[in-house]
């Protein structure tokens, strides 16, 4: 069986707050709330405490924030890219 895709025309692709994150470029409760963890997350990281478990957790909720920032960046790319090409195909 073939999955039909629902014929749309709203552009929503079901994540609304990146979506409007992407749209409006406003970062910064974003930025102040994960900064925040990520400094607490290596804070603990640093004192070693609460023994390998809790430490290889920790890396990998780092590695997720990572991920995560990495994420958004090539998002706000693929939107100037886009953008750059929608220009362009409008000059012609």
């Amino acid at each position: 069986m073939t999955r039909q895709v629902p014929a749309t025309t709203n552009q929503r692709l079901g994540y609304p707050l990146m979506e409007s994150l992407i749209e409006s470029e406003d970062f910064s409760k974003v930025n102040t709330s994960m900064s925040g963890c990520y400094d607490i997350l290596e804070r603990q990281l640093k004192q070693k405490s609460g023994g390998l478990s809790k430490q290889k957790k920790i890396r990998q909720a780092l590695k997720a924030y990572d991920l995560t920032i990495d994420l958004i960046r090539f998002l706000l790319k693929t939107k100037y890219e886009l953008i750059q090409k929608n220009e362009g195909a409008q000059k012609k």
